[in-house]
């Protein structure tokens, strides 16, 4: 289910419990192909920073 949402960039890859990274590899390299094809949440310059999302920036 993550993965699904990731790749469709409806999700972002935020806490990840040490010492459990199992899977934040592949995670963070599904979010980064969705970014690169500006999927959905990535589609909008800014939306989602550091500090969360901004849906302010959305015209």
């Amino acid at each position: 289910m993550q993965e699904s949402l990731l790749d469709e960039g409806l999700a972002v890859v935020r806490y990840i419990l040490k010492p459990n990274k199992t899977f934040e590899d592949d995670f963070r390299a599904i979010q980064q192909k969705a970014q690169e094809a500006k999927l959905t949440i990535w589609s909008h310059d800014d939306y989602f920073q550091k500090d969360g999302f901004h849906p302010e920036v959305i015209d």
